[in-house]
């Protein structure tokens, strides 16, 4: 046990663990001293494959939901980076994105191609999408046609539909502008390495990454109103944060 110089008390076991890359189940005693160590290149993408499959196949609460509300959207075919109306005759699965616009302009984008280069948070979401095995995105920065006030208007009020029919929504937690890309991901990938003390041979003891709630508490995507809906109507959600990527379903 230590202290805070402020007097506060904390367990040793609460900041640091012991290095390992084992499922260790909750009620494991060795679950308090030990601590997943983390890729330095990025997400673990069949860790979240892994986290959406089992969820998929054993949570009948998180079970993808349809709509008919859903044929009147459009969404990123990633294979042909173009933008395609949602298939009328049947059900397609799709990643949303939720971030913050920050600064960015609006623009109009109908069905066709994607110009080559957009906001790096959109970009970083493409590439995530196709790391998790997924052809269709769902962004409303170019899926709503922000020049088109009847198309904004229904689109927006579909936005429950949208959220909560989605297979998974990509939450970019720490960014303050479109143009900060997804922490971890792409060239602007802003992570927060682990504290790491090796110990001799292949033991390491590292630095756990602070919880969820603390990392909500500093965001700005947090305090917005669109986001927290966004979040509330979806039922997977993976959240990109500079420390590690977290999962809630």
């Amino acid at each position: 046990m230590s202290r805070y110089p402020h007097g506060k008390q904390y367990w040793i076991g609460d900041k640091f663990g012991i290095a390992t890359n084992a499922d260790i189940s909750l009620d494991q005693p060795a679950r308090l001293l030990s601590c997943r160590e983390l890729q330095t290149s990025g997400p673990d993408y069949s860790l979240l494959l892994g986290w959406l499959n089992n969820c998929h196949q054993q949570h009948d609460t998180c079970k993808t939901l349809n709509s008919d509300g859903l044929h009147s959207i459009r969404l990123i075919d990633i294979k042909s980076r173009s933008i395609v109306p949602y298939p009328t005759d049947c059900h397609v699965d799709y990643i949303a994105l939720s971030y913050v616009w920050g600064g960015i302009s609006p623009k109009s984008f109908g069905p066709g191609p994607l110009p080559e280069k957009l906001p790096s948070t959109i970009e970083d979401a493409i590439e995530v999408t196709r790391q998790l095995k997924m052809l269709y995105l769902w962004v409303d920065y170019v899926c709503i046609d922000q020049g088109d006030p009847v198309h904004k208007e229904t689109q927006i009020s579909l936005m429950d539909d949208i959220y909560s029919c989605a297979f998974a929504t990509i939450i970019s937690l720490n960014g303050e502008s479109a143009n900060d890309g997804i922490p971890r991901v792409g060239a602007n990938d802003q992570g927060i390495p682990q504290a790491t003390v090796h110990c001799g041979g292949e033991n390491k003891i590292i630095s756990k990454m602070p919880p969820l709630e603390r990392q909500l508490r500093h965001s700005t995507l947090a305090t917005r109103g669109w986001t927290f809906q966004e979040g509330i109507l979806s039922h997977r959600r993976l959240i990109f944060t500079r420390h590690q990527v977290y999962f809630s379903c």
